[in-house]
């Protein structure tokens, strides 16, 4: 798509909202069960890597499914408005890998802030408890890039980008669409000291889409975010 400015989707706030409601419905009893300290270790670790699989990947349906049903069956769109565009891939690789450095050096400095003024090290990686869901070595390594590194960008860009961001920005500009659309993403991605560095994932993520007026772009980096945490973690966990 070469479109100098992003088409006006007829989807409203309130599909949004309608959207989002549904969401928050039923991953609420998730984020309950997150934040106990029974889901760390034990129960996580006894639940099958492939049915962990499956229900992760329903969940990523589900954001699609959302996204799909308030637009394209609703009123009768293509996908390419919600961002399914063609890309340059080689661009979107280099401009990813650099969007990359730069976030991983925002998130070092923000953990080194955060520990500074609150003396504790909490975890500032969104995958860092992957080995323990989907198993460790080469099999559970390919089970979490799967899920985790393939299908998840995909389903979230349709979702976040393509679906929510737009609306935001036809009703409320650019601005306050990245913004707005930024912290709504970090919201469900849980756990409180996520929330600015995500938010700033989120932002970024918006910032390419708009640019680039495709989703493929945002998915790029967000494939090379995901799958560089699990390599790393993996590889650190033996």
């Amino acid at each position: 798509m070469t479109a100098d400015v992003q088409p006006v989707v007829p989807w409203s706030l309130k599909d949004v909202v309608k959207a989002l409601a549904i969401l928050v419905g039923l991953v609420i009893p998730g984020f309950i069960f997150s934040v106990l300290p029974v889901s760390e270790g034990q129960i996580a670790s006894q639940v099958p890597p492939l049915l962990t699989s499956l229900v992760m990947i329903l969940m990523e349906g589900v954001l699609v499914f959302l996204a799909w049903g308030f637009t394209v069956r609703k009123y009768h769109v293509s996908w390419r408005q919600l961002g399914l565009a063609d890309f340059d891939l080689l661009r979107s690789l280099i401009h990813g890998v650099l969007w990359l450095i730069a976030l991983r050096v925002f998130v070092a400095v923000y953990a080194l802030i955060a520990q500074s003024i609150f003396n504790f090290k909490p975890s500032f990686d969104l995958v860092q408890g992957i080995p323990e869901m989907f198993g460790s070595g080469i099999g559970g390594l390919i089970l979490a890039i799967l899920v985790v590194s393939l299908v998840a960008p995909v389903a979230e860009e349709l979702f976040f980008r393509g679906f929510i961001y737009s609306a935001l920005r036809n009703r409320l500009g650019v601005g306050k669409g990245i913004l707005i659309s930024a912290v709504i993403f970090a919201f469900f991605h849980s756990r409180v000291w996520l929330i600015i560095p995500v938010t700033a994932m989120g932002a970024v993520l918006a910032f390419l889409y708009e640019r680039e007026k495709s989703i493929g772009p945002p998915i790029v980096l967000h494939v090379l975010n995901n799958l560089s945490s699990l390599i790393l973690i993996y590889v650190l966990r033996g």
